[in-house]
């Protein structure tokens, strides 16, 4: 693996905290953030967990999916997600991480 788990489980962190502060969208779960943040985050993930274990490669191919399909907000850089769906797949990932770290 190019990456590191610890850099992986990094990316996490800060793209749970990015979800965490990020504007509600009033009566949804849906929340707000920068679309450059995200694919941001998405790149540096990717970096992490390059040529990485199938199973974290997956979850990382279905957050791409979640991004991917999050709507834009007119006249703005930014796009709404469903937040539980967000965290669903960072908690798996966390999950995932951490028993590939204790493998390790």
């Amino acid at each position: 693996m190019t990456g590191e788990p610890s850099e992986a489980a990094a990316v996490v962190v800060e793209f749970d905290e990015l979800v965490h502060k990020a504007r509600a969208v009033p009566l949804t779960d849906q929340v707000r953030l920068d679309r450059q943040k995200i694919y941001g985050l998405l790149d540096r993930l990717r970096t992490a967990l390059n040529h990485g274990p199938a199973d974290l490669l997956a979850l990382l191919d279905e957050l791409d999916e979640v991004v991917h399909r999050a709507r834009p907000i007119p006249l703005t850089n930014q796009v709404r997600f469903e937040r539980s769906e967000i965290y669903d797949v960072l908690d798996r990932m966390r999950i995932t991480l951490s028993r590939s770290a204790d493998e390790h």
